[in-house]
């Protein structure tokens, strides 16, 4: 049972000077701000607790696309590791027909990536069992990055080239510009009925 005996105990008069609704009405606008205040704090608390969450699995995402990230990156270089040794295993023993054109390619290649070709000497080839090593001799000048982006196009081809020596320094006049003499050797792959 409920016990109403003091509620007639409690002052149910107006503030002084107010009118008596007023006053209630005054009474029930503070408990619905209490209540409101109360809803808004509670209310956060859930929002802090969400977001909290949420920045918990953005963080825990986050982490989990770099090591992705990584593995991609170690893919990426074992890949780049599988093409050159495929590419190593791919190149073949010119063909002494085809040196016409290989001579023609350094010429090509170096104009290409702007490297003065100043010298291309052919030497005579020597046997060495079923093949036989054509020598070739070249002296290039040009800045060290183009003459790098001429050994890349060179290490491109499908044929072996193999470099015996070489040699840069850079020139006196402008010391930005390297000359290099590079001696290689291209297997050339002797056709025995031809012999």
């Amino acid at each position: 049972m409920v016990d109403f005996s003091q509620l007639a105990s409690l002052d149910w008069r107006a503030p002084e000077g107010w009118p008596r609704p007023i006053g209630l009405a005054s009474l029930a606008v503070a408990g619905l701000v209490s209540l409101l205040i109360a809803w808004l704090v509670d209310d956060s608390g859930t929002d802090l607790a969400m977001a909290k969450q949420q920045f918990t699995q953005v963080a825990a995402r986050h982490k989990s696309l770099q090591q992705q990230s990584r593995q991609v990156e170690e893919m990426q270089a074992h890949v780049q590791a599988l093409k050159s040794s495929i590419g190593e295993g791919s190149q073949q023993y010119l063909r002494p027909d085809e040196l016409p054109d290989v001579l023609h390619l350094f010429s090509t290649l170096s104009l290409a990536r702007e490297v003065e070709l100043i010298a291309l000497e052919v030497g005579n080839a020597r046997q060495a069992g079923r093949i036989e090593l054509q020598p070739i001799e070249l002296l290039l000048g040009g800045t060290y990055h183009n003459i790098s982006d001429l050994h890349a196009s060179i290490a491109r081809w499908p044929w072996l080239v193999i470099v015996q020596a070489f040699e840069a320094n850079a020139r006196e006049t402008d010391h930005a510009l390297l000359d290099m003499r590079v001696s290689v050797f291209m297997p050339l792959l002797i056709d025995e009925a031809s012999r």
